[in-house]
This record gives structure tokens, C-alpha cells and sequence, in this order.
């Protein structure tokens, strides 16, 4: 099975003063996830940690093979779901989830499954093509919209109640890849080719250097919204 240096790291930013967005690297670095809230000052807050919370926790139980990892998602958002539902306090809360699952096969068919809802987004880098994963999603429901204005950018969000509508993709994995998975802290204010320079920089020589030097950008640009990065190298 691929082995991967993985690192992780939310910041809050530079204008707001609490931090919405959360992070899983399960131990064992198969589970991967970005969590980035909304419904207001605690409920986003609340919803996005609870996530991976939850998160965590079905992992004690994972997929057994690759053609359960869809299903162990949805059963484990809806579990999320239903803890949402437990805070009566705030009430339309929700969250975006960005997650990725490694295969645990071996040889050629090795994936990474990526499954999201909102827009918290995943990119891959091979021999120096970086390509977005994932598509973001449309605020159908008008969650964002109601909580946060016409004027941001609105995406789906896991929240209670609601349908999940989660969309799942796979990827094969080779040994060099490069995969970031960030909320829009990170992306809605550093250029799609910045990000990519960070990933592509050779004297960057962990996982670890990288992600702080894409949080040390999101801060050159002002570091307006929280900002969350994972960054998984295969090897």
C-alpha cells in the first residue's frame, strides 16, 4: 500500500476571531477531511468540529473493502448529521466536508476516494499537472445565503435535515503525487498558480514545510476568511 507524508494545519486568519474550519488525519492516514462552517459565530463552529468528530469516531469502524468507502460515507454524514441535530441552541447550522479515503489495495489499483459536499476542494499534482478534483457545489437550499450574505460565494453544506447529495470521485495514485485538499480561506484568495508554485517548490522538503508556507500565503494575501490545508505526498 502507498505510504504518504501528510500534514495538516487551520489557522483562523487574520480578521476573524474564531476559527470555523477543522481537520481529520486519522492515525492510521487513510482518513482525511476539511470541515469549514457555517450558520454564524459558534453554530458554524460547532457544526465543523462535530463533523470531524464523528468522523474520527465511525473510523474505528472503516470500510472494509473499496466498495464499501461510499457507503461508510453516507452513514457516517448522517451520523454526523443527527449530533448536529442535539444542539438546540443553533438551528440551521452546517458545514462544508471535504473527505479522502486511500485504498488500502496494493499494486496498480491503488485510489484515493474523494467524496465532498459544498466548496472545500481537493487538487492533484503529477509531473507538474495540477488539476482541481472536485467541482463546488451550488447553495440549492440558500443555507449560506440566509447566514451569510448575497455576496459570498454560497456552497452546499452538510447540515441538519437537509439531503446529502455528497458527490464521490476516485483517483489513482502514483508515487510523487502530490494531493491538497483546503477551504476557501485558502483558495478563494491565493491564485490557482501560486498554489501550485508551493506544491512544485523542491526546497520545500516535507509535507509539513509545505502547508505552512500555503498558510504563510493565505496570510500575504490578507488571511480575510479561517484557512485549512492537508497536503498528502505519496511515495
Amino acid at each position: 500500500m502507498a505510504s504518504f507524508d501528510v500534514f495538516g494545519i487551520t489557522n483562523k486568519g487574520l480578521v476573524r476571531s474564531n476559527n470555523e474550519d477543522s481537520f481529520v488525519i486519522s492515525p492510521d492516514k487513510c482518513l482525511f477531511a476539511v470541515c469549514d462552517g457555517i450558520g454564524g459565530y459558534f453554530g458554524g463552529e460547532i457544526a465543523s468540529r462535530t463533523t470531524s468528530r464523528t468522523l474520527k469516531r465511525c473510523w474505528k469502524q472503516p470500510p472494509k473493502k473499496a466498495s464499501d468507502i461510499c457507503f461508510w460515507v453516507e452513514k457516517s454524514l448522517r451520523t454526523a448529521q443527527i449530533e448536529m441535530s442535539k444542539v438546540k441552541q443553533y438551528r440551521n447550522m452546517g458545514t462544508t466536508v471535504l473527505i479522502a479515503i486511500c485504498s488500502r489495495t496494493t499494486g496498480q489499483n491503488e485510489f484515493v476516494h474523494f467524496a465532498h459536499l459544498g466548496d472545500s476542494r481537493a487538487y492533484h499534482l503529477r509531473s507538474g499537472k495540477f488539476r482541481l478534483i472536485t467541482a463546488d457545489h451550488a447553495d440549492n437550499d440558500g443555507l449560506l445565503e440566509r447566514y451569510l450574505g448575497k455576496n459570498k460565494s454560497a456552497a452546499k453544506a452538510l447540515a441538519e435535515g437537509k439531503p446529502l447529495g455528497v458527490e464521490h470521485k476516485k483517483v489513482h495514485c502514483l508515487s510523487g503525487d502530490t494531493f491538497l485538499l483546503c477551504s476557501d480561506g485558502l483558495h478563494g484568495y491565493v491564485k490557482r498558480r501560486a498554489i501550485k508554485k508551493v506544491l512544485m517548490d523542491t526546497s520545500l522538503k516535507s509535507a509539513e514545510q509545505v502547508c505552512r508556507q500555503l498558510i504563510k500565503l493565505a496570510h500575504e494575501h490578507g488571511a480575510p476568511d479561517n484557512v485549512t490545508a492537508i497536503v498528502m505526498r505519496v511515495s
